[in-house]
């Protein structure tokens, strides 16, 4: 049991792509006795923290690529920013369930602890099928953000080309999650090389930067000619 909430504890400190591979690694373990002491060590974490920052990060692709197109630009604040972050603000209160189960809340004392073990899992599940749901839209954002790095003049286009396939293989891990759900973990760990797409993005864009050119004076006033 104490591998499922240790799981649960560590999903505020990773990346929320990444959040639901700790929990499908978790179901796969039967429910063993936990001692009380191990369980007063859970933390309660800022669970809502993430979906707010994942915002940020979509706006921040937005002021950096509206000058390629606007229009894709706006996709990606909406299937990477707005919707994933509905999906996992309602995802916090599986988490906050799962937690006060391990807790024992004062009106759980009714429950033995077999059936609040039961009932922190039966949450924990949950918040795993709404990251296999969520899954879809981890790949849809990345495509138009994928044509926008591509059209760009200040990022390399193999990061484009990358990131269309880390897109795809989110897509194909959702439908494998809810049609073939025991090839999904084989099914993460063929993918792995195409899921580093989004972290080249990132330390690319640290560690190189992206400066955007001007257009050129022709293109701007095109009335000139």
């Amino acid at each position: 049991m104490a591998k499922h909430f240790d799981h649960l504890r560590r999903l505020s400190s990773r990346p929320l792509h990444w959040a639901s591979y700790n929990l499908r690694q978790g179901r796969q373990h039967e429910l063993n006795p936990q001692p009380r002491e191990s369980r007063r060590t859970l933390v309660p974490a800022p669970l809502s923290y993430r979906p707010t920052a994942l915002i940020f990060l979509t706006l921040a692709f937005y002021r950096l690529f509206k000058d390629v197109d606007q229009y894709l630009a706006v996709l990606v604040v909406i299937f990477g920013g707005i919707m994933p972050a509905l999906i996992n603000f309602v995802g916090v209160v599986s988490d906050a369930g799962a937690l006060m189960a391990v807790r024992g809340a004062d009106f759980l004392s009714v429950f033995d602890k077999p059936q609040r073990d039961a009932l922190a899992m039966l949450f924990l599940h949950l918040r795993d099928h709404q990251n296999t749901a969520a899954e879809i839209l981890w790949g849809m954002w990345l495509f138009p953000l994928a044509i926008l790095v591509y059209r760009s003049r200040f990022l390399p286009r193999f990061l484009g080309v990358w990131l269309v396939i880390n897109g795809f293989a989110y897509v194909i891990l959702s439908f494998t999650g809810v049609l073939l759900p025991q090839y999904q973990n084989k099914v993460f760990i063929f993918s792995q090389p195409a899921l580093f797409a989004e972290l080249a993005l990132m330390l690319w864009l640290v560690i190189k930067g992206a400066k955007p050119q001007p257009l050129p004076a022709a293109a701007l006033s095109p009335a000139a000619a």
